[in-house]
């Protein structure tokens, strides 16, 4: 047994070494596959901080339709492919052209294909061809979709529902709803609709039920058109003082935008305000041939006469302007009647704010039990104050003239020197500004541009 192990001792100093070398070697091993995993992780994370920064990038490039513009290829055949119906109409791009555009991708298509690049082209040229605040566009649009056919076997005896539609897009079972069955049609329709809220265009039931149709009753689409019919309506009636709508702005001439605006400005405030509209022809104490033919339209109070009867004489008055009021995509130059401020107007109006200071009140809640004098002191500090006098100066009238010259106003006063005799006494002075930069007539532009095209 003693030479046995004798015999074994040699072998195993050998494998002893070669154990401890190879333990030695694999730890060095794993440091090194560490260090380069932690590399490798780094570069990874790196990687992915350059790849979402170029995302964000090509997203806010792509715009509002990022959803289906996804590859550069398909965006440029896209583009290739709806050009062609809307190239056709360069001359004359009008609503009417914009609705045969349509009709001739109905005709020319049978099947339909392409219908989505189609639709999102369209989208894009609506404003060029002034159909974006129109509704039979928007519905002539949603009419690209395949509606399917009327399912007349399931319903015998009721009446006619948009429920009993069957069609390739529509969602019958609550899983296909809430996981948005054909989701690149449903996002085009959805954006469809967000340009028509972007534009002011309220929807109506008939295109709730187009919806219902394609789509199928509660689905992504058609949940946020029911949305849309309940909650823009009440936003649209909930101002006091209305704007006129799209349809009506599209055949309103000037002299209507100016009523329109000094409505709003004036009733808001005064609700006693009239708005009369006068012609330079019927001034009988000017010479015709020096002042020009136009409108002239003020809007006046009986509190603003009364004050104006007890100005100052020795304080001037001035007429500046002009000033700028909007009506949805119109601009309205108007003209204000007015004094310098005045300071003891500006220290009543500095009483009445601290005497409504709902924090100086609380603070001195302690003297309102003590004092049995309070309410009477209260009521000497309240102040009435009339509407039109304010710390930057009393407004007498306001007025909107078709040309907006020195001369229109001069009219003017001579206008209100009939009705209010002690205006001739005053001082007036005319304070008119250069009109801003911004304000350039686009039709202007336009015809000058193709005069030299012409040329």
């Amino acid at each position: 047994m003693a030479k046995f192990l004798l015999n074994l001792r040699p072998v195993l100093r050998p494998s002893s070494k070669i154990s401890s070398l190879r333990c030695m070697s694999s730890s060095n091993e794993e440091k090194s596959v560490k260090k380069v995993e932690k590399t490798e992780i780094l570069q990874k994370y790196l990687r992915k901080l350059k790849f979402e920064k170029e995302e964000e990038k090509e997203e806010e490039r792509k715009g509002p339709f990022k959803n289906y513009f996804e590859d550069e290829e398909r965006k440029k055949s896209s583009i290739m492919f709806y050009e062609e119906y809307f190239d056709k109409n360069t001359k004359q791009k009008n609503r009417e052209n914009f609705m045969s555009a349509l009709e001739a991708f109905k005709i020319t298509n049978p099947t339909k294909q392409l219908y989505l690049d189609f639709i999102y082209g369209a989208l894009l040229k609506m404003k060029e061809f002034n159909a974006h605040t129109h509704l039979e566009a928007y519905r002539k649009l949603m009419e690209i979709f395949p509606l399917g056919i009327y399912n007349f076997l399931k319903e015998k005896k009721t009446l006619y529902n948009a429920s009993n539609w069957q069609g390739p897009l529509r969602c019958v079972t609550k899983w296909q709803r809430d996981n948005m069955h054909y989701p690149r049609h449903q996002n085009c329709a959805i954006q469809i609709l967000e340009q028509m809220e972007r534009n002011g265009v309220i929807l109506d039931e008939d295109f709730v039920r187009l919806t219902i149709k394609i789509f199928g009753d509660w689905t992504h689409v058609v949940r946020k058109a029911k949305r849309q019919l309940y909650w823009l309506p009440k936003f649209k009636n909930a101002n006091p003082y209305p704007i006129p709508s799209i349809e009506e702005t599209e055949k309103m001439k000037d002299m209507e935008f100016a009523i329109a605006a000094l409505k709003r400005m004036s009733l808001s405030a005064d609700n006693d305000t009239k708005i009369v509209t006068h012609f330079t022809s019927d001034i009988e104490d000017i010479n015709k041939e020096d002042f020009d033919d136009t409108w002239i339209i003020t809007a006046q109070s009986q509190k603003q006469i009364k004050l104006l009867k007890e100005h100052n004489k020795k304080i001037p008055i001035f007429v500046e302007g002009p000033f700028i009021a909007w009506i949805r995509s119109k601009i309205v130059e108007y003209f204000v009647m007015k004094t310098d401020p005045d300071p003891e107007i500006i220290e009543k109006i500095r009483h009445s704010q601290n005497f409504y200071d709902i924090e100086e009140n609380l603070k001195n809640l302690h003297n309102m039990f003590s004092d049995p004098f309070m309410e009477s002191d209260a009521k000497s500090k309240k102040i009435d104050l009339s509407v039109h006098q304010m710390a930057d100066g009393t407004v007498f009238a306001m007025c909107c003239t078709g040309t907006g010259t020195k001369t229109s106003l001069y009219c003017w006063t001579k206008i209100l020197e009939k009705q209010i005799e002690e205006l001739k006494d005053f001082v007036i002075v005319y304070k008119i500004k250069p009109k801003p930069s911004f304000l350039v007539d686009l039709n202007k532009l336009k015809q000058k541009d193709e005069k030299s095209e012409n040329q």
